[in-house]
């Protein structure tokens, strides 16, 4: 080593030097960035502890964060072809199925311990708030006056109930705003950050007030934007991106959803195929592919009216 180093002049030796301690130092900066992000990615709710301080308000994301459909119709990915397919036609079919699926079809929390969960942060005290991207009287692109009424009936179908007067106590400001209905925050922008900026961003209490803010939601630009809007205002937060459907995501076959979706409307809501009934059938009939069966679908009276 020490051979190597007398053909170095020292000015080259202290150069040597500052560049390596710079390089370490540029480690150990993103190192501890990315410890202290306030942003993790999460499978499920048990990587969240419920030890928030006194007081924080915990706001929920609702589809595929609290509730989700039991089998492939009905879930986000089935959600994403019917959009696919609304493109291609002059009927929005996404809005017609998924508004009927919401009315009839039994939901499930996406855990079984999500009811609970939400319970023991509710007994510690803490201010636990539904925060979705539903509007209250809008169901996406189709008008409808009881979309708030229909979510908290699936909210509480799942043994899930927001307490308002908690947040009325805390906030009283936020709860006279006309986007929150029975402890669900209806947000009316596409990011849920720029709704907290523009109910939440200039009221001085609640700044003030809010210990900590938890946010916990399946979409990570969602997360992203209510991070940033957190950041702004040098709120100490919390942010969750929720993955626990992602798997299911991935299995998705629209030909075993078709399948569901034909049965559940030729029964009028009484006949729930499971993704293996659906998968079954479909090998017992294989002549019926899944063109014949939106055909069909798309020919049942309240489709057609």
């Amino acid at each position: 080593m020490y051979k190597l180093l007398i053909h170095y002049s020292p000015l080259s030796i202290l150069r040597l030097f500052n560049r390596s301690l710079l390089i370490c130092i540029l480690i150990f900066s993103s190192s501890l960035s990315a410890s202290t992000s306030s942003i993790f990615k999460i499978d499920s709710l048990e990587e969240i502890s419920t030890s928030f301080p006194n007081d924080s308000l915990i706001l929920f994301d609702i589809d595929e964060t609290l509730i989700d459909s039991p089998h492939m119709l009905g879930s986000k990915a089935w959600r994403s072809y019917m959009s696919q397919l609304s493109k291609s036609s002059d009927q929005n079919w996404h809005d017609i199925f998924s508004l009927y699926l919401s009315q009839k079809y039994p939901y499930i929390t996406v855990e079984p311990i999500t009811s609970e969960y939400v319970h023991q942060l509710q007994m510690q005290g803490h201010v636990v708030c539904g925060l979705t991207a539903r509007e209250r009287h809008s169901w996406y692109d189709t008008p409808n006056v009881d979309v708030d009424l229909l979510t908290i009936r699936q909210l509480k179908s799942v043994g899930i109930s927001f307490d308002t007067d908690i947040l009325s106590q805390k906030y009283p400001i936020l709860a006279k705003k006309r986007e929150f209905f029975s402890g669900v925050f209806f947000a009316d922008t596409d990011l849920k950050g720029d709704y907290l900026r523009k109910v939440f961003g200039n009221d001085v209490q609640c700044s003030e007030m809010a210990k900590m803010v938890v946010f916990i939601d399946d979409k990570l630009k969602q997360v992203q934007s209510v991070d940033a809007f957190l950041e702004e205002k040098q709120i100490d937060h919390i942010c969750y991106w929720y993955c626990a459907t992602d798997s299911k995501a991935d299995k998705f076959d629209p030909d075993i959803a078709n399948i569901q979706l034909y049965f559940f409307l030729s029964s009028n809501g009484a006949l729930v195929l499971s993704d293996e009934m659906a998968r079954a059938l479909q090998q017992e009939n294989s002549k019926m592919l899944a063109e014949d069966y939106l055909k069909a679908i798309f020919e049942f009276p309240m489709v057609a009216s």
